[in-house]
């Protein structure tokens, strides 16, 4: 079941007096968030307690001094929720946590930015996210920097803080993250900081999002702050545990250099010759007979379409065993090696012993980590220009990022449920394909309509139903990127046709 969790952000200009301390704290708690991040709070290291209990839920505080800086991040008592590690930097300008709540895993950063042009606090920003090593992150904060100076400013002279800006942008792209309020409200001109003698504005506090975060995002506003120059920024995230079925299924091409799994397809390929083998043949000689003279009681066509067919279902349950096998093989590995270091001595022969599963274990490892950067779809892999855990997450990434979180239908209501957006799913394709388009069964009495249409010439139509060439076939694969399913596709069939 999907839970919605709302998230606010404000900039408190000072929370160090207690009266407006508990006014604030009232007026908050009132708003109906789970989650308030608070920036510029004015609290050193000796008033956490007083704060903690004030507050009345957990409250994790990156101190300041009594009269500058300091970011915190309070839940609200109607929001339990785990949380584990936590950072402060020094400067009590940032705080990291990290929590999880169904499937997902998400660090959460709470920043203040500086007014200087610093641009070495957000590279220490993305090295904190990438030390906590979670497939999401929320960013957000007063920025002190604005993301498009036309859409995001009114009334500056210059671009503030230029280089901290192009980091920001940087970190932006790499770690997928995107502005929320600006995916919801595209062209829509709002601000969050104001001066009003003489008049200028600017949209400094904002959510950053990572991308399989963000098609779970139900809302986000800007609404009037509280005793501060700022307005409080919110968004709503609609996170739940959803149900995935086993997806699409993707030849996995490192399968064509097993030799196992060579001589399954090449089995295949015999059978279902056997099969389709017009009547006449003798059975036992068939197999030495040339593949080319061979005649089939089924169209080639579709004697190829069956082979196909035929090494797909093989292909699938080999992988799966394979997969299996890998796992359980690992495993015991694990085990293996924790056993002999339990009983570790100088003998050599189990240090050797140990070196070896050690060995075997990290080749099995690679092999998944060559997967992941595979199926993460980066076009410039290189190992060692990144961590391979930012591989592996950008897998996880793309994996949440297929799911349907909500759907709004055509009563422009909102559907949250798995039942509900499983229906009106299956309802909108039922009635897109069902239906009939009144115009397309007029276009017969359309004069000219058919001749307006661009034809194939005969010589045209002749060449193209005619027999490939091998310089097309080499031209389509120097075209093609490597590690791409056409490409594999398209070898499997050279290799059918021209070997077999």
């Amino acid at each position: 079941m999907a839970s919605e969790i709302k998230f606010s952000s404000l900039n408190c200009r000072g929370l160090h007096s207690a009266d407006k301390r508990k006014d604030v704290f009232d007026y908050l708690k009132v708003r109906g968030s789970h989650i308030y991040c608070l920036q510029d709070v004015h609290w050193d290291s000796n008033m956490i307690a007083t704060i903690s209990t004030e507050w009345g839920g957990n409250c994790f505080i990156a101190p300041g001094t009594n009269n500058s800086r300091g970011v915190a991040i309070l839940f609200n008592d109607n929001f339990n929720v785990t949380v584990t590690p936590i950072h402060c930097n020094s400067n009590g300008n940032l705080i990291a946590v990290a929590f999880q709540t169904c499937q997902y895993e998400v660090t959460l950063v709470v920043l203040y930015g500086p007014n200087t042009d610093t641009p070495a606090f957000f590279n220490e920003v993305q090295n904190i996210i990438e030390d906590f090593n979670t497939p999401h992150c929320i960013v957000v904060g007063d920025w002190n920097v604005v993301l498009d100076t036309d859409m995001d400013s009114l009334n500056y002279l210059h671009t503030n803080n230029p280089k901290s800006r192009q980091v920001v942008l940087k970190l932006m792209k790499n770690l997928d993250l995107f502005d929320v309020w600006r995916v919801f409200h595209p062209v829509t001109k709002r601000f969050t900081w104001r001066q009003k003698n003489p008049l200028k504005q600017s949209r400094l506090d904002y959510f950053l999002v990572s991308s399989g975060l963000l098609n779970t995002v139900t809302t986000a506003t800007i609404t009037p702050g509280y005793r501060s120059d700022h307005s409080m920024i919110n968004s709503s995230f609609r996170l739940g545990q959803m149900v995935t079925g086993k997806g699409f299924w993707k030849f996995n091409n490192s399968l064509l250099e097993d030799e196992a799994y060579q001589k399954i397809v090449k089995n295949v390929i015999d059978e279902t010759i056997t099969e389709y083998a017009c009547l006449p043949y003798n059975i036992d000689k068939l197999l030495s007979i040339p593949r080319n003279m061979v005649d089939f009681n089924i169209k080639d066509q579709l004697f190829f379409e069956t082979l196909l067919m035929n090494i797909r279902v093989k292909t699938i349950s080999y992988s799966s065993f394979k997969k299996k096998s890998e796992i359980k093989r690992e495993v015991y590995l694990l085990n293996e090696i924790d056993r002999v270091h339990s009983i570790y001595s100088d003998n050599i022969y189990l240090r050797e012993y140990c070196d070896s599963l050690e060995k075997e274990l990290q080749h099995l490892r690679e092999k998944k980590l060559k997967g992941s950067f595979i199926r993460s779809r980066v076009e410039w892999v290189d190992e060692g220009e990144k961590p391979s855990k930012f591989f592996l997450n950008l897998e996880k990434r793309n994996h949440v990022s297929k799911l349907i979180c909500h759907l709004t239908n055509d009563d422009n209501e909102q559907i949250i449920d798995q039942d509900g957006i499983q229906e009106e799913t299956y309802n909108f394709y039922k009635k897109l394909y069902s239906s009939n388009d009144s115009h397309l069964s007029d276009l017969n009495q359309c004069d000219g309509y058919w001749n307006c249409l661009n034809r194939l010439s005969l010589s045209e139509s002749a060449n193209l139903e005619g027999p490939l060439q091998y310089n097309e076939v080499y031209g389509a694969l120097r075209k093609m990127k490597n590690n791409n399913s056409q490409m594999v596709l398209l070898w499997s069939f050279i290799i059918i046709i021209y070997y077999y």
